[in-house]
C-alpha cells in the first residue's frame, strides 16, 4: 500500500521531527532514483534488442540467440545469487524481447507467432518480476486479435481492426488478472495489476476506434453508437469504482479517457465551432480542478 503525505506541511505543523523528515525524504529520493534507473534500463534493453535483430539479419538466429540469453538470465533470477541477480534481471528481458522479435519475423507476423511471443513475455515477466514484459505481453496478445502498433518517422500509431473483439477480450483479461492480485505475493500481485492496467487501456482504445467507425468484422455490424454509449458506461463505472475503493490510477485513467471520449464525440457530432471549443474547454478546466483536489487526498493505490 502506498500513502501520499505532505512531509513539508507535517514538519511545519510539528507532526514529525526533523530527523523523521530527513529519513522520509531519503526514502522518497531512493524511490525516485530507482524509478529513473528502471526507465533508463527499459529503454536500453529495447534498444539493444532492436539493434541485435537488425545486426543479425536472420530471424531464426535472432530467436535462438534471444532464447539463449533469456535462459541464462532466467537461471540467474531463479538461482537468486545476489551478486548476479541484477545481471539476470537485465538478461532475461533482453533475451525475451530479442527472441520475440525473431519469432515475429520468422512467422511473418502470423497469429501463432504473436501467441508464442505473448507466452514468452509473460513467462519472462513472472521469472524476472518485470513490469515491462508484463505490459508488452498485452500488446503481443492484441496482435493476435488484429491489432498492432507501429512507428514511422516522427509518428507513432496504434491500429485496432476488430474493436468489438478487442473490447471483449481485454475486458476479460483485465478482470481475470486483477481479481487474483490481492491473493498473490506482492511481486506477482504487482505484475497482475500492471497487466490489468495495460489491458484496461487497450479496452479504452478499442472503444475509441469503435465509437468512430463501428465494427462489422465478426459476423454482424455493430453501430458506432453502441460503442459511444458502452464506452461512457464503462468510464463512469470504472471512475465510480476507483473513487469508492480509493484507487487514484483508476480514477485518473477513467477521467483521461472520459475527456478523450467527450472531445471525440463533441467534435465528431457538433463540429469544432468557437462556442463548442469554449464549452469543452470550460468542462475540461472544471474536471482538472476536481482531479487535482481528488489526488491531494491520502489514499492507497492500485
Amino acid at each position: 500500500m502506498k500513502v501520499t503525505l505532505d512531509i513539508d506541511q507535517l514538519l511545519k505543523n510539528g507532526r514529525i521531527s526533523q530527523g523523521e523528515y530527513d529519513r522520509l525524504k531519503q526514502f522518497a529520493s531512493e524511490n525516485t532514483t530507482s524509478l529513473a534507473l528502471n526507465i533508463v534500463l527499459a529503454f536500453g534493453i529495447i534498444a539493444v534488442a532492436g539493434g541485435t535483430i537488425a545486426l543479425l539479419q536472420s530471424s531464426y538466429a535472432t530467436a535462438v540467440l534471444g532464447f539463449v540469453i533469456a535462459l541464462a538470465g532466467g537461471y540467474l533470477c531463479v538461482a537468486k545469487v545476489n551478486k548476479w541477480l541484477l545481471l539476470g534481471n537485465v538478461l532475461l528481458p533482453l533475451g525475451a524481447l530479442t527472441a520475440a522479435g525473431g519469432i515475429i519475423a520468422a512467422t511473418q507476423g502470423h497469429v501463432a507467432g504473436f501467441a508464442l511471443t505473448a507466452t514468452l513475455l509473460i513467462a519472462g515477466a513472472i521469472i524476472a518480476r518485470s513490469g515491462l514484459l508484463a505490459s508488452l505481453s498485452v500488446f503481443a496478445i492484441l496482435s493476435t486479435v488484429g491489432g498492432y502498433t507501429g512507428y514511422e518517422h516522427a509518428a507513432y500509431y496504434l491500429c485496432i481492426e476488430k474493436p468489438l473483439l478487442t473490447v471483449i477480450v481485454f475486458s476479460a483479461l483485465a478482470v481475470l488478472s486483477y481479481l487474483p492480485a490481492r491473493y498473490l505475493p506482492l511481486d506477482y500481485a504487482r505484475l497482475a495489476v500492471i497487466f490489468a492496467r495495460t489491458a484496461f487501456v487497450v479496452v479504452n482504445f478499442g472503444f475509441w476506434v469503435g465509437s468512430l467507425w463501428g465494427d462489422d468484422t465478426i459476423g454482424s455490424s455493430t453501430s458506432e453508437w453502441c460503442f459511444i454509449i458502452g464506452w461512457g458506461i464503462v468510464i463512469l463505472a470504472m471512475g465510480t469504482f476507483g473513487a469508492v475503493r480509493n484507487f487514484p490510477w483508476v480514477v485518473n485513467t477513467a477521467a483521461t479517457f472520459g475527456a478523450i471520449h467527450l472531445y471525440t464525440q463533441w467534435f465528431e457530432h457538433f463540429s469544432a465551432t468557437p462556442a463548442s471549443i469554449i464549452l469543452a474547454g470550460i468542462f475540461t478546466i472544471g474536471a482538472a480542478f476536481a482531479l487535482i483536489s481528488y489526488n491531494r487526498r491520502p489514499r492507497k493505490t492500485i
